[in-house]
This record gives structure tokens, sequence and C-alpha cells, in this order.
């Protein structure tokens, strides 16, 4: 075996040896006796961080050996670089494997003690036409699994061309993020917070808007491409520095603003510095820190609750607000409210949308009510996301929720319109 096709940690196929043997294959007319494989270990740099490259690396060797054992001579298995996997399984084989394949288990030996690692796996799926080359099979494998990797629901997709249409786009949008950076194609919008009790502007939250030449994209479609890509922080940055830009023009013109919220990702948490940056950019534009307010999403404690707790409490000491965007669509709620030194938590919109011809608009009218009641003894903000209509913040005014935002009130409204309510029209009549 040529070295050169070799991976050199694990000792099995490299990326240029899965595609010249596949590329054999394909030339004997064979491709079709296989179904590909593209599998990602989920979470495997928290071993690394945790217990040091070296032991992550012997994981790594042990994770392929195992794997190795259960194939057939004639399939192909390659690491194609850090804990990405392919594999060509023979088709009948597929089912059998499958369950083994997404779950390995491995013992690393650490100094005096045997430590036991499950090695859980997304994998992305392609059944191979006899017309198909490597290049088809890879790049089929890849967007399988790139999906795979990015849901929340499935550890296992299924190539179908729809995909491949779908990934071409997202790449574009990947492609073109740090040049429309670049040429100030984003530009930032503000959607009014409104206190229930007095119905009068009480914050906002800042979103973007990417206006390309031919079209307006909205945050649903980029935001989710920019968290894969990791790019979503060079974005989370750009508008933190553009509401501080605005803050500071509406304080020297004498206009009061009110506190924005600016929305950070999950992988900020990554960075030791985040807490240092932000207030950096508050202190360049001479902001004080009561109009700001950083929002997170739930489900970014899950990951590394330490670096969240460490930030939000960072940014307590420094008079900087925190909230928890999509409170309750989560399985760690409780704790979150128990174990975070948040300010303000946003419940979900979801909790509005039941059909109020079944039980389940008591049962979330109870729910809504026991998390206002327990975040007010925490000393805790509340604001509810999603008010369209009239019964629903008649609804939470009875059950005492102190603000609402949603497009009852407001949508998100442009700089100029955002700052002629500041001047001019702080008070809503809508209930």
């Amino acid at each position: 075996m040529n070295f050169c096709y070799i991976d050199s940690l694990t000792g099995i196929l490299n990326t240029a040896g899965f595609m010249n043997q596949g590329t054999a294959l394909c030339e004997e007319n064979r491709q079709a006796d296989y179904t590909g494989l593209f599998l990602n270990i989920k979470g495997f740099r928290y071993i690394n961080q945790r217990f040091g490259f070296t032991n992550g690396d012997e994981a790594m060797r042990k994770y392929a050996h195992r794997i190795q054992k259960l194939l057939l001579p004639d399939e192909l298995f390659a690491r194609l670089g850090c804990d990405n996997y392919a594999l060509l399984l023979q088709k009948n084989r597929v089912d059998a494997l499958l369950d083994s394949l997404l779950s390995v288990r491995v013992h690393v030996q650490l100094e005096d003690f045997v430590n036991t690692f499950d090695l859980s796996s997304r994998a992305g799926l392609y059944e191979i036409r006899p017309e198909d080359t490597m290049n088809d099979i890879m790049n089929r494998i890849t967007v399988a699994g790139l999906l795979a990797k990015s849901s929340p629901h499935h550890n296992t997709i299924w190539f179908r061309e729809a995909m491949m249409e779908r990934y071409i786009h997202d790449k574009e949008i990947a492609d073109s993020f740090i040049s429309a950076i670049e040429n100030n194609e984003f530009s930032v919008y503000y959607q009014p917070k409104v206190s229930l009790d007095e119905q009068t502007l009480c914050g906002c939250e800042a979103l973007a808007r990417w206006d390309r030449i031919s079209e307006v994209i909205f945050p649903s479609e980029f935001v989710p491409i920019l968290e894969q890509e990791g790019t979503i922080c060079v974005l989370d940055f750009y508008v933190l520095e553009a509401v501080c830009r605005d803050i500071r023009n509406w304080l020297d013109m004498g206009i009061e603003p009110v506190r924005i919220s600016t929305n950070f990702s999950k992988i900020h948490l990554h960075n030791k510095n985040l807490a240092i940056d932000i207030l950096r950019v508050l202190d360049r534009y001479q902001i004080d820190t009561k109009y700001i307010e950083i929002e997170l999403t739930e489900t970014c404690g899950y990951e590394d609750f330490e670096s969240l707790s460490e930030f939000v409490d960072t940014m307590k000491e420094h008079g900087v607000h925190t909230s928890i965007d999509d409170f309750g669509t989560g399985y760690s709620s409780l704790n979150l409210l128990k174990d975070l030194n948040i300010d303000t938590i946003k419940l979900d919109k979801s909790f509005l949308n039941q059909n109020p011809n079944t039980k389940k608009k008591h049962a979330n009218e109870i729910v809504i009510k026991t998390i206002i009641n327990m975040a007010q003894d925490l000393d805790m903000q509340v604001i509810c996301e999603g008010v369209e209509t009239v019964e629903q913040a008649k609804l939470l005014q009875t059950l005492h929720c102190p603000a609402v935002q949603g497009f009852l009130f407001d949508g998100p409204l442009s700089h100029d319109e955002f700052e002629k309510r500041l001047k001019t029209e702080r008070v809503y009549h809508k209930i």
C-alpha cells in the first residue's frame, strides 16, 4: 500500500486512498454494489479539551480499529480528517452494521485508570448508482453527512437530489458572506419590546438583514448556514458594533435609547475572551452598559455550561444584562433558572400557538404562569415573544407577564423608523 494513501494517525485510508480505491471499483463497474457513508463523531473536540490531545488521538485510533474489524476485505474505510470518516459498505450489510457504526465504545488508559468513551456518530448515506463516479459519491455522502451533523432530530440522513441544490445555495451564501460584510450589505433592524401594563416601549432586539443586489435575505435563512461555518461570530460583532454606533449617535442627538439586545451564538463560548471583546466595543463608543443586553439561545448551555455561566457572571459584574432566548424549548429549562445568574428569559412563542379548543390551552397557561412566577421570585425579568393577537396579549396580561415582543405591536423596524419611535411614539394603543 502506498503510504501516501494512509492516514498517519489511525493507519486506515486517508481521503486520497479512499478516492483511489473507490475509483478502482468504479472502473470495474462494481460501485452499485455499495452504499456510501459519511460519519461524524459527535462532540469529539470535548474529549481533546478535557483529556488532552494525546488521549484524544488514542481514542481516535481505537475507534478506527474497532470499525475496521467490522468490515469485509473489499469494503473501504477512510479518515477524511479531524473526526470525519467515509465508508463504502456492501449494500446488503448496511442495516446490520449501522447501529454498530453509530455507537462505538473504546477504552483508553489515562495515567492510573482506564476511561471508557462511548463515541456516537451522525451518518449521511447514499445508495450508489451504476453511473456514479467517486466524485459523485463523495459529494453526495458529504452533503448528507453535513445535513445529519446540523440536524437536531436525526442522526442518519439518506441523500436525495434536492439536497444538492440546497447545498449549492448554502455554499453560495457561505462563500459570499465575508465580501458582504466588507461591502456593508448587512443592515440592523430593531424590533421593539413593550411593557404590557403601560403599553410603552421598554426595549428592543437588534436583528440583521442581508441586502443583496437582487434580494433581501432574512436571518432564518442565513444564520443556520453561518452557524455551521463558524462565521456567525463575525456577524454578531458586526451587529453589536452597529448597535453601539447607533446608540452613540442617539445620545449625541439628545435621544434617550432603550436597552437593546443583540444575539450571540453559542459558538462564541469557545472564546475565553468573549466578555472582554464585548466590553471593548462598548468602551470604544463610550456606551453605558445599561443600554446593552446580550441574548443567548437556551441550547447554548448544554455543551459548555461552565463557560456560559462564567460569561454571564462576568457580564453581570460589568452591568451588562444577559438573556436566554427561546426559553422552554430545551430540556434543561429549570436548571437554567436555578444555576444561571441570568437577567431575562424570553418565553418561546410556541407557548402561544396551541389550538384554543384543546386541553393544551389551559396547560400552557399554567406553564406560562409558573415560569413567570419562578423567574420573578429569582429576580429575573420575563418577556414573551411572538405576540400577534390582542387575545394573546390580554392572556399574558392576566398572567402578569411584564413585557412582550411581536407583530401585534411592531415588527422589525429600520433605523429611521425606530428612531422615530424613540423620539415621538413610545406609547402603543393595542389592547
